[in-house]
Order: C-alpha cells, then sequence, then structure tokens
C-alpha cells in the first residue's frame, strides 16, 4: 500500500495514512536525534519525505548514490512502526 504511491509524485502523506500514524512519527524519530525538529502543525509532509522518514527508523539513510527504501525496508519499518503506533493511540485514547 505504501510502496507505490510515493513514487508516483507529490501527494501529502495525510491522503495514504492517518495524521495519527504522521504524528506518532515524528514524535518517536525527535528524541532519538533523527530529525532535527519537527515539520509544523497542521503542514503534513509529502508521501515520499513520510516513507524516508519512516524507513528512517529501520536504518535507511538516504543519500545521493542510494536508491529509495525498497520493499525490505518498509517491512522492517512496519514491524517497528506498529507498536509504536498501538501505544500512540493507546495514549491518547486515555486523555
Amino acid at each position: 500500500e505504501l510502496h507505490g504511491p510515493y513514487r508516483t509524485g507529490p501527494a501529502p502523506a495525510s491522503q495514504v495514512v492517518g495524521q495519527d500514524a504522521i504524528d506518532c512519527l515524528y514524535n518517536y524519530r525527535h528524541p532519538l536525534r533523527i530529525d532535527r525538529s519537527r515539520p509544523p502543525p497542521g503542514n503534513a509532509p509529502d508521501i515520499r519525505t513520510f516513507i524516508i522518514h519512516l524507513a528512517g527508523i529501520a536504518g535507511f539513510d538516504p543519500t545521493k548514490r542510494q536508491p529509495l527504501p525498497g520493499t525490505r525496508e518498509l517491512w522492517e519499518a512496519y514491524l517497528i512502526s506498529k507498536p509504536i503506533l498501538i501505544y500512540c493511540r493507546g495514549m491518547n485514547a486515555e486523555k
């Protein structure tokens, strides 16, 4: 589901995944110093940026010579992010 849209063109990530998944990803990446800053509130990243950042939690490091993340990197990132998303949704439900 995520592999095809980011290769076609720029589109907001919120069209493919929920806003809670976007917020949870950036809340997870920020304390680990993977991201220096969070995106502005209400300004969802495009799908390509979201996929690259999602693959980053599984160790993907984008460079000029390295291609975009493949199916294996996305699968590993999904396995890492799924429990994190469940935790974030549970914490938001308690509020």
